[in-house]
Order: structure tokens, then C-alpha cells, then sequence
């Protein structure tokens, strides 16, 4: 099922009787709104995957909207919102998870925050997202800042990450490094895709407005060696940025925009 529509489209409410179809598996909604929607108590269990993009949708209808799906594998939404929340229910059950957008809700609901730990999703095995849904830079948890190795499922496969600031290669590096043990599993994505900076937002730190030469040369040698150190691994891994690309170019910009 497809719908598609200008700005404020249909109610996703009148969409919903279309997921109830047995023969359908696969949802996607572009441009809908969340007017006229209220709880509801009906269940698509055979809705796999579901795709809701440019929609006006506040979190909590998304939380209720959502609820209506018990067996999704797939899930494609374009703002954090309340998510973390909003998915708790699917983490048995969740495979894929694509999260891009600007992480500003057309409601107002315009606070940064993280999707949280994804570490319970045991069927996870792919995640793509802005840097900044899983981690806020700056942010801190019990006085520590929040780490990939502490959010990320065991089970996961492949992660990509957009809008990144150049602290997360080493802690790709940590998440790569961690042996196993009796008492913890860590992830070992063999694939990973690293979007640094962004177009609105060059990487640099705060008070800069520009990246200068010696801190692209800076970052292309950092990004270098991180992908030289996890070739024996076994990992594929590309590191993007406006004027370089490194590693592993096989990568679907059409599905994942990094």
C-alpha cells in the first residue's frame, strides 16, 4: 500500500482501515497528518513494514499509531520525536530501523533528544540515523557521556550514521575492539557507513565556521586509520564527507540519504 499526498494530507486515520487487508505487508505513507486520529484498540499484525515520511505526526500519536503494529520488522520515520517510546513494544520483533530528518517536529516538540538504548531490540540488525538521535553531542548520563557500545543491540549487522561529529570514530573504534565474554555480548556490525558533518553545518567545533585545511588532512588521516586498523576484522566500512570518500562504496544513497 502507497499514499501519498501534498502538505497536511489525509488523516491517517482514514489510512489505517487499508493496513487491516490481509494481503498487505508493506505500508508507506508520505505527507499524512495525525488530525482526527484517536487511539484505537485495532491491530495490523500482517503490516512488516511501514514507511512515514514528511508526515505531521506529534509523539503521541506516533506512540499510538505505532501500537497498532505489533509485528513490524521494518521501520522507516523521518524524526526522533519520542521513538525510544513510541518502538518499546517491537523489540522483539524490529530488524530495521531507518531514522533521518532534521530531529525538528512540526508540532514545536523542537527538544534534541536520542532515541535511547536500542540494546534490548535482540533482532536488530539494521540501524541508520542521524549521529545526534543516538547520541547528543554534550550530552551526559549519570555523569558519563553515552557511548555506541552501551545503546547498540548485539544482534546488529549494519550501522549508518549521518551528520556526525569526528568524536564518534574512536568510538566506533571502542565498539570494534570489545572481546566477548560469558557475561556480554557486543555488537559486531560488519558493516558500517559514516557521514561526517553536514551540509548546513560544516564539521567543525563549535565556534568555527569552517573546516580548514589542516583539519580536513587532520580528519581524512584519522579516517584512514580507523578503516586500515578494521580491514583484518573483516569489517566494510566508509567514511563520507563533502569533498572525500573513503572504504567501503557500496552504498545505496537512493534508500539511506547520508
Amino acid at each position: 500500500m502507497t499514499y501519498w499526498d501534498t502538505e497536511m494530507g489525509m488523516s491517517i486515520d482514514a489510512l489505517l482501515p487499508f493496513c487491516a487487508l490481509s494481503s498487505v505487508r508493506k505500508a508507506r505513507i508520505h505527507r499524512c497528518s495525525e488530525e482526527f486520529f484517536f487511539p484505537s484498540s485495532q491491530r495490523y499484525p500482517n503490516i512488516q513494514d511501514l514507511q512515514i515520511s514528511y508526515s505531521n505526526i506529534g509523539s503521541e500519536a506516533l506512540t499510538n499509531i505505532l501500537q497498532c503494529f505489533p509485528s513490524l520488522k521494518n521501520l522507516y520515520y523521518e524524526d526522533v520525536g519520542d521513538l525510544g517510546r513510541a518502538i518499546s513494544h517491537l523489540h522483539k520483533t524490529l530488524e530495521g530501523l531507518i531514522v533521518l530528518g532534521s530531529g525538528n517536529n512540526v508540532f514545536g516538540e523542537e527538544e534534541e533528544r536520542t532515541i535511547g538504548s536500542l540494546a534490548g531490540f535482540k533482532k536488530l540488525k539494521t540501524i541508520v540515523m542521524n549521529h545526534h538521535f543516538l547520541l547528543i553531542p554534550g550530552s551526559e548520563i549519570d555523569g558519563e557521556k553515552p557511548k555506541l557500545i552501551n545503546i547498540l543491540p548485539s544482534s546488529l549487522e549494519m550501522l549508518a550514521m549521518a551528520d556526525c561529529t569526528l568524536d564518534i570514530l574512536p568510538q566506533v573504534r571502542d565498539l570494534l575492539d570489545q572481546k566477548p565474554s560469558s557475561s556480554h555480548s557486543f555488537p559486531k556490525p560488519n558493516k558500517i557507513v559514516i557521514g561526517l558533518g553536514s551540509e548546513d553545518d560544516p564539521l567543525a567545533s563549535p565556534d568555527d565556521s569552517s573546516v580548514s585545511a589542516e583539519q580536513l588532512e587532520a580528519m581524512k588521516d584519522e579516517a584512514q586509520e580507523l578503516i586500515a586498523d578494521v580491514k583484518p576484522m573483516g569489517v566494510d566500512i566508509g567514511i563520507f564527507y563533502r569533498n572525500f570518500r573513503m572504504g567501503e562504496s557500496d552504498w545505496d544513497h537512493k534508500r539511506y540519504p547520508l
